[in-house]
């Protein structure tokens, strides 16, 4: 038995052998950065056919990456040949491989298989300067796509070469650093000019940042050319500028002041939409209509006038305006759809006319008080007249007392209620606190209501969750609603640090 097993070794081992001898020798013929040696690049090796080595071959396509080109063993073994840096001409292509570079810029071919369109970034290409390419592929690039650099951050400076024809719209839209925008001078369609890209034929401005002076001579503001401009602060639109394009300044949330052209004629669907932080606008009398959405969100806008000329406000045209106080409509306006004030909760509304027409939305008004024939009349419809103090704080005024209105869900900090307030000349008495005065103002943190306070309806404070309540009563008045004090916020009694 021991000698059918020396037997079986023995025969094992010359197998072994032979397969060593006319295999493949990786430490032969290939160098250690797994390219093929110096030497003869077939493989081949002289002698006796019985030990003759393998011979590998190599595909006739190179293979790339942004830097190399190399060719592949085709024979499975993992093998490269010819490894070397690409070579490029004048266009960007590799005379070795052929290889075209993108520059970190994502390319598609346009329908007419003669040009191509960027539309967005490589992975990885964080670069702060955005030069884009003439040409890719031994093809003109002629367009931006929609949303090709839609957020991106780290662009501080954007070169458009001569070739470009069409810049999408949002193709910049919140790229927040942006504040250099440069048009190649020989660029037939384009120009740029303080920092504002803008189209030659009809002096149309296509796309703005946060540092743009827009020149005199522009004429018109396309659609979503500043959408998403987080820096911009403010803005001078000049007097020849007759359109404003559809989210032309959405979402520009540091957006403070805006000085609107006399001569505008169109003011498109969501132009300011979300602009939060802009406090007051003069709406030109020459644009008709209040389109959908405008304003929608604007929620630092405490006062509105509409002027003579405007006959429609659109659905949702100041919706979300939280601040607005008091709105002023002209008696030119004959329709007011549906929502357009919709989550305005602390509104009065001043009327021209002495009553609205049929064309009105039976609830335009979210039941505020309406002050009709506004020019000769300062007493709502409830018998109120309304006086928003400089502190922000709404108040109904009647019969010498005070009483707090519905106030803004915006205010913030610590409030104090004096006990008495003065309006053209007359005193009034602060004596109670409305239903839900202050609901959902969530950003209150201290309130001081003075002695003078008789009465606090229900919910007074519902939402308040941050809010600390002193009172300069010992203990809650009889006028006092049992639900004022809805969130159980902590209460001092007999509070009297505090000028009130």
């Amino acid at each position: 038995m021991n000698k059918k097993l020396f037997v079986l070794l023995i025969v094992f081992t010359m197998i072994s052998a032979l397969f060593l001898a006319v295999g493949c020798d990786n430490n032969l013929d290939s160098g250690e950065d797994g390219s093929a040696s110096s030497g003869d690049s077939s493989g081949g090796v002289s002698g006796d056919n019985h030990n003759q080595a393998h011979e590998h071959a190599y595909s006739q396509v190179f293979s790339s990456d942004r830097i190399y080109h190399w060719r592949d063993a085709n024979c499975g073994h993992g093998l490269i040949v010819d490894k070397a840096e690409h070579s490029f001409d004048g266009d960007r292509i590799c005379g070795v491989c052929g290889y075209c570079t993108t520059e970190g810029f994502v390319y598609e071919l346009n329908s007419d298989k003669e040009s191509y369109s960027v539309v967005g970034l490589e992975e990885g290409n964080d670069s702060s300067v955005l030069n884009i390419p003439n040409t890719y592929n031994g093809k003109p690039v002629v367009k931006i796509d929609s949303e090709a650099f839609l957020g991106c951050k780290n662009i501080v400076e954007a070169i458009i070469p001569s070739n470009i024809t069409v810049i999408a719209p949002m193709a910049f839209s919140a790229c927040d650093n942006l504040v250099k925008l440069t048009v190649d001078v020989d660029n037939a369609v384009f120009k740029s000019e303080g920092n504002c890209i803008i189209e030659k034929q009809n002096q149309r401005l296509i796309v703005g940042c946060k540092s743009s002076v827009i020149p005199d001579y522009v004429e018109s503001i396309t659609s979503s050319a500043f959408e998403g401009c987080a820096g911009l602060k403010s803005v001078k639109i000049p007097e020849k500028v007759s359109y404003i394009g559809f989210y032309a300044f959405k979402d520009c949330v540091s957006l403070e002041t805006v000085e609107m052209p006399s001569q505008l004629k169109n003011l498109h669907s969501g132009a300011f939409r979300n602009c939060r932080a802009l406090k007051s606008i003069d709406i030109p009398s020459g644009i008709g209509e209040i389109s959908e959405f405008v304003f929608a969100g604007c929620v630092s806008l405490d006062s509105i006038e509409i002027p003579y000329g405007v006959t429609e406000i659109h659905s949702g045209a100041f919706s979300l305006c939280s601040s607005l106080k008091m709105v002023t409509i002209a008696d030119s306006v004959s329709i007011i759809q549906p929502l357009a004030f919709a989550g305005c909760r602390a509104i009065t509304f001043y009327c021209k006319g002495i009553e609205g027409t049929d064309k009105w939305d039976s609830v335009w008004n979210n039941d505020s008080p309406i002050v009709w024939d506004c020019d000769e009349n300062e007493i709502a419809d409830d018998g109120n007249i309304y006086f928003a103090a400089d502190n922000g704080l709404r108040y109904a005024l009647k019969d010498g007392n005070a009483t707090l209105a519905i106030q803004s869900e915006t205010l913030s900090g610590e409030v104090t209620i004096p006990d008495a307030i003065s309006y053209k000349g007359n005193n009034y008495h602060v004596s109670a606190i409305e239903l839900g005065a202050f609901r959902n103002c969530n950003r209150l943190t201290k309130i001081v209501i003075p002695s003078s306070v008789t009465n606090i309806g229900s919910y007074a404070f519902a939402g308040c969750k941050s809010l600390d309540i002193c009172c300069a009563a010992g203990s809650a008045p009889d006028g006092w609603e049992i639900y004022w004090n809805s969130e159980d916020r902590p209460v001092v009694w007999g509070y009297v640090d505090a000028a009130i």
